[in-house]
């Protein structure tokens, strides 16, 4: 009975080492598994930043453009503007002549 005991206890003692030694490798993979997820969340993070940041360039940029256009097109309806203003002015001042004319 004693050796049937002594059997049992050299069963278990196996059982345990192979359960300590699945339980380390299943802890070992959680520990990796932690790891890569991690490091997937910062690229991921980084990505965003790095998205975020050429967006905001890019938004200043084209408000920076859209001020210039601003700009441009005002200075070109005042152009149109005056244009039109010394045509009137010719206009007027041949009408007058031609009116002076005929008296």
């Amino acid at each position: 009975q004693l050796t049937e005991f002594e059997g049992d206890v050299i069963r278990l003692r196996s059982q345990l080492k192979q359960k300590e030694e699945e339980i380390s490798r299943v802890n070992e993979i959680a520990t990796r598994l932690t790891q890569e997820r991690d490091r997937v969340a910062d690229v991921v993070r980084q990505e965003f930043v790095d998205r975020l940041v050429s967006l905001e360039e890019e938004n200043r940029h084209m408000k920076l453009e859209m001020s210039e256009l601003k700009s441009r097109h005002s200075l070109e309806l005042n152009r149109m503007e005056r244009d039109k203003e010394r045509e009137l002015e010719e206009v007027h001042h041949r009408v007058k002549q031609a009116l002076a004319k005929k008296e």
